[in-house]
């Protein structure tokens, strides 16, 4: 989507042609197959930066930045729960290894991000003040709408 977004056509965001050829291009193991990007187009805008660095690039940024989302979301949620405060590590491992999260995490998969914004919400829901009620919002919004 990055790659799109930053080319000459953007209008071809959810162009399943557009997305094979740029796919294959970068990762020829897919042989001909196409992962569909079906993420809003802020998104696409969002991670534009990423295109200059190449898939390899990319991909390694966003593999440190979704692994930096996912310990920030599990200290969150750790220190939401006193009886979870003196296991982090344990609760980190165990996280981890369920096979969705560590696909979604490594694989390149928005879900990072969404664990954090739960966490970020979880959080916020507990604070006071007008910041924290917009914040709250926006992630909640975020959540539920995909948007």
């Amino acid at each position: 989507m990055a790659v799109i977004a930053s080319g000459d056509t953007p209008e071809k965001l959810y162009d399943l042609t557009e997305q094979r050829i740029i796919q294959n291009t970068a990762w020829p193991s897919l042989d001909g197959a196409v992962l569909p990007a079906a993420y809003p187009p802020y998104f696409a805008y969002l991670l534009k930066p990423l295109a200059v660095l190449g898939p390899h690039g990319a991909r390694l940024v966003w593999t440190i930045l979704s692994c930096v989302l996912f310990c920030r979301a599990v200290f969150r949620l750790v220190s939401l729960n006193r009886d979870l405060a003196t296991c982090e590590g344990a609760v980190m491992v165990a996280m981890a290894l369920f096979g969705p999260v560590m696909v979604g995490v490594l694989g390149g998969q928005f879900t990072p991000v969404s664990i954090w914004l739960y966490a970020l919400c979880l959080g916020l829901e507990r604070e006071k003040g007008r910041s924290a009620d917009l914040l709250f919002g926006i992630g909640i919004g975020h959540i539920v709408t995909g948007k």
